[in-house]
Formats: C-alpha cells, structure tokens, sequence
C-alpha cells in the first residue's frame, strides 16, 4: 500500500490480502486500513510503521468514529468496535451477511453513537453498541446503494435501487419518508448542513434535491451521463455533483417553494415568443406587414 504527501510515496507493507476499506483518524496522525487477510492495521504517518489493531475472519468495511476514539470493523458475519490499541468494546451479529465484498460498507452517525452498514441483500441496520442488537430498516428487499446520516445522527438516507430515496428514523428503524421522482438507479444521497433537505444523484442524469418532509423537489439537469456523487458546500447553497461524462458540477440549490404566476410568467417570456393576455391564454403575436 502506497500514500502521497507531496513528495516521494510512503509504501506500507503488511497485508497479506486485497485491503478492501480504510480511513484517516480525525487528527491526521493515522491511517487505519482493513483486509481480506483479516487484519486490520493502523499506520503511523509520522514513522511509517503499521500495527495489527485487529485479527479475525476476512474485513469487508471498517469506519472511524467521528473523535477518533473508536472503530467499527466488519468481519465475516460479525461487526465489531474496538479502541484505537485494539481493545474490543462491543461486537454483534449480522447473520445471513452476504459474501465477502457484497457489503456496502460502514458508517458511523456525526455523533458516533451508532454505526450503519448496507448489505447487498438489500438490507440496511444502525447498530446502537448501548441497546444490543443492531436495528434493521425496511428496504422491501431492494439494494441500498449509498447511504447518509442526518448531522443529527437521527435519520438515515438511502439512495435505492427501486428508483427512490427512503429516509428512516435511525433510532426506531422506522420509514418517514420515500421520495419518488427519478427514473433510474439512484447513485448517491447527502442531508444538508442544516438536515433540513437531501440532494440525491441518479442515474437518469439528474440531481434532485428534496424536503424530506414535504416530499418536494426541484431537478438539476445538465450531465450527460449517469451522476455517481454529491456532496454540499458547507455554506448550503451550493451543492457539487460528479458524474460519468467526467465532469464536476457546482449548482446553486434553488428554492423548494412553488413559483408565484410572475415568475411563471418570467420563466415562459425567457423561452417563448407567446404573450400572455389578460385572460390568461397564450397568443402568437400578430404578423407585421413590411413598410412600403
């Protein structure tokens, strides 16, 4: 394993098999990195010198939470969280985990109180180390293909296969929101700053961006392919999208409420040479007939 700097590659080597996940501490002081050899391992970036934090079955996710102070790892049909030195702090089931590399990772709540994993089962659990056994979510057996925690921690969006977004309270596990729309996959999905709208991408080539509430919507049209991420800006109102006609697009996120008639009006002057009379219908200007 390799890392850059800036200046000549820092080559780590340890695993004996495929590293399939890993992630910086908050600090920046060390990489943890988990692989199919069942290890996972924390590099020092000061000394470049790794150490076994974790043996077991073959990883397929690890996460770090959000101080550093902990780490989730799956591993075979089991999911773990360990201190920084390798101490084991909890462990849990996840029977009938699908095979090695069908996971769709592990993630932890901004707070760091429970962890999520998606599974290509269709499955999707929060696991709260406090109350036992992890939480599953209703999916109707489609596959979760991303997924992202409220800033809050209290609710949970999937990007899903069946053309929706589903919003669940992370807490009871319970559905409060499918939001219907796109006409494909959807790629990936991302809460506000504010938590209080979802920006989801699609592979129909759009970005939606949603009030989970409300269940209303505005679309961002302008890839030409299928759009794989988004992310947003810190300020909130703007919003990044990276699609597979390889660009990156930056969009300013419009407003969810209905337009009034002006700017109805506005908007169809912009695109059409009709009039709008005074009783609401529209009408071809009259032809002029040429002077002389």
């Amino acid at each position: 394993m390799a890392w850059h700097d800036g200046g000549a590659p820092h080559v780590w080597k340890g695993h004996t098999g495929w590293i399939v996940d890993g992630g910086f501490a908050p600090d920046d002081t060390v990489m943890y990195t988990g692989s199919r050899d069942g290890t996972v391992r924390a590099w020092q970036l000061a000394t470049d010198t790794g150490a076994v934090v974790f043996r077991g079955e073959a990883v397929w996710g690890v996460a770090i939470a959000p101080d550093g102070k902990r780490l989730a790892v799956g591993a075979g049909e089991h999911m773990f969280l360990i201190a920084p030195d390798g101490k084991q702090l909890a462990s849990t089931s996840l029977a009938g985990v699908p095979p090695i590399g069908c996971a769709r990772g592990l993630q932890f709540d901004p707070t760091g109180a429970r962890v999520a994993t998606g599974r290509c089962d269709g499955r999707l659990e929060v696991w709260d180390p406090r109350y036992g056994a992890p939480v599953e979510l209703e999916t109707s057996s489609h596959s979760v293909t991303s997924f992202a925690f409220s800033p809050d921690g209290t609710r949970l969006a999937g990007a899903m296969a069946d053309r929706t977004v589903r919003v669940w309270d992370a807490v009871t596990g319970g559905t409060s929101a499918t939001l219907r729309g796109h006409s494909d996959l959807v790629m990936a999905v991302a809460f506000s700053p504010d938590g209080t709208r979802l920006a989801s991408a699609s592979y129909d080539r759009t970005v939606r961006v949603w009030d989970p509430k409300s269940g209303a919507a505005r679309v961002l049209r302008g890839h030409d392919a299928s759009v794989d991420a988004v992310a947003w800006m810190p300020d909130g109102a703007r919003l990044v999208s990276g699609g597979r006609d390889g660009t990156l697009r930056i969009w300013a996120v419009p407003s969810l409420a209905a337009p009034d008639a002006a700017a109805v009006g506005s908007s169809l002057a912009a695109v059409t040479s009709a009039t709008i009379g005074a009783d609401d219908r529209p009408a071809t200007p009259p032809e002029t007939t040429p002077a002389g």
